[in-house]
């Protein structure tokens, strides 16, 4: 798969049967099949008609907009949802109260794990400046809170964990 780069000032992207065209002041300059592009990239001055564009959706190519100095200024990116038949298997599952239970069983596990991995983790405290597992900055962040609290130390300084 290639990438498109449209760069002359001037050109233009068409369309004729499966392929794009670049054309500029009328003489071709590239024709290639739609299928050999993975992705165009159009700097300032060039254009794209919209039968190209809808070639370039048909074949889920996105296309970007540059200014001359390759920031990008637009892009169109053709809507595919891969998610749609999961949520469709996800609701038929909700229907039925076993498999639901299975699913929020499933979904809950993975929470604890994630948390507890997540606990285990090692950082370093941005108020102490030591390294702590996350579970022990939040033990220490509960103390600091309480002497708070109880006016052993002047403030409470908060810090966030992600």
């Amino acid at each position: 798969m290639h990438v498109l780069y449209v760069t002359q000032k001037g050109a233009r992207i068409t369309r004729q049967r499966g392929r794009f065209r670049v054309l500029h002041k009328g003489n071709l300059l590239m024709d290639i099949p739609a299928i050999h592009i993975s992705q165009i990239l159009i700097f300032r001055w060039a254009t794209l008609t919209s039968a190209a564009l809808a070639l370039a959706i048909e074949h889920k190519i996105p296309v970007f907009y540059l200014h001359t100095t390759g920031r990008i200024q637009a892009f169109i990116q053709p809507w595919e949802n891969r998610n749609v038949p999961l949520r469709l298997q996800q609701y038929a599952w909700a229907t039925h109260p076993e498999r639901a239970r299975t699913l929020a069983t499933a979904f809950v596990e993975g929470k604890i794990h994630n948390m507890r991995v997540l606990l285990q983790q090692v950082i370093v405290h941005p108020v102490l400046r030591q390294k702590v597992t996350y579970r022990r900055a939040i033990e220490l962040q509960a103390r600091c809170l309480v002497k708070t609290l109880l006016e052993e130390i002047p403030e409470y300084v908060p810090f966030r964990f992600r």
